[in-house]
């Protein structure tokens, strides 16, 4: 909001920032998202690769061409990954070199609080989503089932323009046409794969931006770490897809794996 004050004989405008809050929908929003793992729990991980369609560790090897305004603009650089304000960075190599560690020799690699997602180890092993052309918008996923909660492994780029606003959407759609929303928002509940332009996240500089606790991750390897999201279910009601889509510029984010907590039926 700008209001315009007196100062001595002075006008200036001043910029206010109001936060509305809704109490009554935080609170729903926490009991959704603050799930936990039960124990024991009993697992049906979601076969990811009919929907991957690229490799993690390409992601700031990509040319990054449009959209883009035919105009002088600042963007983020054609590599996705350097800034707008600072001489063009060499992007980071991104690997993979700790999956073994998490890897049980079935298949699965374990993350968070010991939740279990189905790995690939071929050529591709993330479905991307962007509003750059290089990938698409969106991408939907078949689970099928029903159970107590569903937790997601996702990984991606985002900059310092890009938060506290929703820069992706998970999507939970059940077989009776509910939908719930759980919006992705940096630096809330997802953090970049990596530093940007050499400088990470640091409670002790950047603590008043941060949340009290930085969202559950996972160090994939060198310079690529993902994050583990977990959603408690409606009871009783199968859950039939679940869509990951991309809402903000210059952002690339992608799922790696989805779970589902004590499932109890196939609806097929």
């Amino acid at each position: 909001m700008f209001g315009l004050a007196q100062l001595g004989e002075s006008e200036q405008w001043r910029l206010f920032k109001i936060q509305v809050t809704n109490r009554q929908a935080d609170q729903a929003l926490a009991a959704k998202s603050g799930v936990g793992v039960s124990r024991p729990a009993h697992w049906h991980s979601v076969d990811m690769r009919p929907a991957f369609n690229g490799d993690i560790r390409t992601i700031y090897q990509q040319k990054y061409l449009s959209p883009r305004p035919n105009t002088c603009s600042l963007r983020i650089a054609t590599d996705g990954y350097s800034s707008w304000q600072m001489a063009p960075r060499t992007p980071p190599a991104i690997g993979l070199d700790n999956v073994r560690s998490l890897a049980d020799g079935r298949g699965y690699i374990y993350a968070g609080d010991h939740v279990p997602f189905a790995w690939s180890n071929g050529a591709k092993n993330i479905a991307f989503t962007s509003r750059w052309d290089n990938w698409p918008k969106e991408v939907s996923i078949p689970v099928n089932r029903k159970g107590d909660a569903i937790w997601f492994l996702l990984c991606g780029t985002t900059n310092p323009m890009e938060v506290r606003i929703a820069n992706a959407e998970l999507r939970m759609r059940y077989a009776d046409g509910v939908v719930e929303r759980l919006e992705v928002v940096p630096p809330l509940n997802f953090w970049t794969l990596c530093p940007f332009s050499g400088v990470d996240y640091s409670y002790e500089r950047d603590g008043f931006a941060l949340p009290k606790t930085p969202p559950t991750m996972v160090q994939l390897g060198k310079n690529c770490r993902a994050i583990v999201l977990g959603w408690r279910l409606r009871a009783g009601v199968a859950l039939e897809s679940v869509t990951l889509e991309t809402l903000s510029e210059e952002v690339v984010i992608g799922l790696m794996g989805v779970s589902v907590m004590n499932p109890t039926d196939n609806a097929d």
